[in-house]
């Protein structure tokens, strides 16, 4: 049975998944595809800050923060270990 997509802001420190879908406009999907994230991508959530504060997130060697209120807006596909 495939996995159900989830928001990547729903995931975890230490959990990896594939993104499925940017939900954003065009000009800030432009941004973060530049930054690597894109469609078929795997991504980890590094770290997570408390209370709704951003997600550290590595994609291959590069490491960026994003405001967990973006993150929803990201669909991926959580990956067993």
């Amino acid at each position: 049975m495939p996995e159900k997509s989830t928001p990547l802001s729903s995931l975890q420190a230490g959990q990896t998944a594939r993104i499925d879908n940017l939900h954003f406009n065009a000009e800030f999907t432009a941004r973060l595809r530049a930054l690597g994230v894109d469609t078929g991508k795997t991504v980890r959530v590094l770290r997570q800050a408390p209370l709704g504060g951003p997600l550290h997130l590595g994609l291959g060697m590069t490491e960026l923060m994003l405001r967990h209120n973006d993150a929803r807006s990201i669909m991926v596909t959580p990956l067993q270990a």
